[in-house]
């Protein structure tokens, strides 16, 4: 049975609207993983992989963090 969230702004200013979206963007996150008993989200594994690869090159001094620049 759904039940609904309570959400409440503890620190700093929001707009409540853009939190809720947040939230249930969130909701989305893919757990159609190959791997059984996979705990993470293929989302969040991928993007776990790619942090790997920005921080595995010492010599890199300018790169793109976002993750959009590697889907």
């Amino acid at each position: 049975m759904p039940e609904p969230l309570r959400i409440e702004i503890q620190h700093g200013q929001a707009d409540l609207q853009q939190v809720a979206r947040d939230i249930f963007g969130l909701t989305k996150l893919n757990y159609n993983a190959c791997k059984l008993g996979e705990s993470q989200p293929v989302t969040v594994h991928f993007s776990d992989a790619v942090g790997e690869i920005l921080v595995a090159n010492q010599g890199t001094s300018h790169f793109l963090p976002q993750f959009k620049y590697y889907v």
